[in-house]
């Protein structure tokens, strides 16, 4: 994964595409072929479009590859093409349900979607796989906000926050909760 890592590729992008342990649902592995790294590249330079494009060749030759599955699923999310994304998640969750990321993905997908109890579940999932993950927390956190569970959803942020400090997103979102509980002050702080 060397090579993607000067490709200058997402942390989660290269956690996903790893070659997996048996059970993970790579049907051939992934290694660093010149199409990878160029759809690396390419997402680094925010080339979705492109990026996507390398990834669909790639799994038109390993369809039950879930890591690509995964790729392509944050390809589209950047794109803003959520149904699609949400689509690629979910048939990367089919092919590696062990992998907490995908399940992270899917509860803001959902939560995009307006659909909490989703976004919850995901999120739930995502940590019963991982507990350290901040971002299933937030995302945790998002779900309970929309559900309107405001007191769950601040222990859910501040659940991130100890494990990523330094999120600007999740003090936001905190912040957003507050505000709506009408804690105007804790909400500015």
């Amino acid at each position: 994964m060397r090579c993607l890592r000067a490709a200058g590729a997402d942390a989660a992008l290269i956690q996903s595409l790893r070659p997996l342990s048996a059970k993970g649902g790579t049907s051939k592995g992934v290694g660093c072929s010149p199409a990878l790294a160029k759809a690396s590249e390419l997402s680094h330079q925010k080339r979705y479009a492109d990026a996507e494009h390398e990834l669909r060749e790639l799994i038109r030759s390993d369809y039950q590859n879930g890591a690509l599955h995964f790729a392509l699923g944050y390809v589209l999310q950047q794109q803003e093409e959520w149904e699609r994304a949400s689509e690629e998640f979910t048939e990367s969750a089919r092919l590696m349900p062990g992998f907490p990321e995908t399940h992270t993905r899917l509860a803001y997908l959902f939560y995009h979607d307006d659909d909490d109890d989703n976004a919850i579940a995901e999120a739930r999932t995502a940590l019963s796989m991982d507990p350290n993950n901040a971002e299933a927390y937030q995302n945790l956190g998002l779900g309970l906000y929309g559900d309107g569970r405001y007191d769950a959803a601040l222990h859910a942020f501040h659940e991130s926050l100890q494990r990523e400090p330094d999120n600007a997103g999740a003090y936001y979102d905190m912040g957003i909760t507050l505000r709506d509980m009408g804690d105007l002050r804790a909400a500015a702080v």
